[in-house]
């Protein structure tokens, strides 16, 4: 009886997790409404930042913690909050997500979902960082940002509806350049490989 548990719990778990690689990993969604084409905007040749750290939220070094709000663990739903650190190391403030995850729910930034509160990050970063909200995305909004030296948070959608954000670093022509913390490969990757449509935009910058 003792066995025949361990082995059913062993395999709800491989399958959890399988379910969760697929999504995660999943060929692009079709674009909705009020989204903007994966490609698009102003040409450019632009790179802003490669050689920082990849913060992967499947990492075993933070994958299992669980961030505040709803909960769930990082490695799950930490998408956005492993982005932020990314961005954070790229403007000077070294952090890692686990890090930054305990600094956010010892100042209330999440909310009861597990949404970052992004009035939080100021406060997270001593007020060195922000994040300004866009109430819909643009590509000229997202082409101004990088040649300002701004990074850009963008969210798009998964199978199933699941929303996932990336950190965009970077232009190939008209293709946008990501670090995606569902990769655990670091570097740099297209956009229009991960999705067909952004659905939303964060810029992320130093504060002036």
């Amino acid at each position: 009886m003792k066995r025949f548990f361990v082995v059913t719990t062993l395999a709800l778990v491989i399958g959890a997790l399988a379910l969760v690689a697929w999504i995660l990993l999943s060929p692009p969604s079709l674009p909705s409404p009020g989204s903007i084409a994966t490609r698009g905007g102003e040409k450019l040749d632009l790179l802003l930042t490669e050689k920082e750290p990849h913060h992967c939220q499947s990492d075993p070094a933070w994958a299992r913690e669980t961030i505040g709000g709803s909960k769930e663990s990082i490695g799950a739903v930490g998408c956005t909050l492993c982005c932020v650190s990314m961005a954070f190391n790229h403007f000077g403030i070294t952090t890692e997500p686990n890090l930054l995850n305990d600094s956010l729910i010892e100042n209330g930034g999440y909310t009861e979902r597990g949404w970052i509160r992004w009035d939080a990050i100021r406060i997270a970063s001593d007020n060195e960082i922000e994040v300004v909200v866009h109430q819909v995305p643009s590509h000229s909004r997202i082409d101004d940002d990088l040649k300002a030296g701004r990074l850009v948070l963008a969210k798009f959608m998964l199978p199933l509806g699941i929303p996932h954000w990336v950190l965009i670093c970077g232009k190939s022509g008209d293709d946008y350049l990501v670090k995606d913390p569902a990769i655990k490969t670091p570097g740099l990757l297209p956009l229009s490989r991960r999705a067909n449509a952004i659905v939303s935009i964060r810029t992320i910058q130093r504060r002036a």
